[in-house]
């Protein structure tokens, strides 16, 4: 870049920055929770994983499988679009997979 210097890149400001550490969350213990004895074990790890509490997993599930009757299909990215969670929305993939062995 014009103008820069190489000593711009040791200043403190560029120099010292430390990379963002990613924030990783130990998973949910949802072993004692209400509706944890009708998910499959798969469905447990999936809802520990993302944190999901299973009641809301079942209502989450229950919504994509009807909107994946209703229209004969659903798309990851239809369903994504039905289901606007943050993590839930990054790791459909999972309960996406679940729906679309029902159908």
């Amino acid at each position: 870049m014009p103008g820069l210097g190489a000593g711009c890149l040791q200043h403190p400001s560029v120099a010292e920055k430390a990379p963002k550490k990613v924030k990783t969350e130990q998973p949910l213990d949802i072993s004692h929770t209400e509706g944890v004895d009708l998910l499959s074990a798969t469905e447990r790890q999936l809802c520990s994983e993302l944190r999901l509490l299973p009641a809301h997993y079942m209502a989450i599930k229950d919504k994509l499988i009807r909107e994946s009757f209703a229209r004969g299909f659903l798309q990851r990215e239809q369903a994504r679009q039905l289901i606007r969670i943050g993590t839930l929305a990054v790791c459909l993939s999972g309960a996406h997979t679940l729906t679309s062995s029902c159908t």
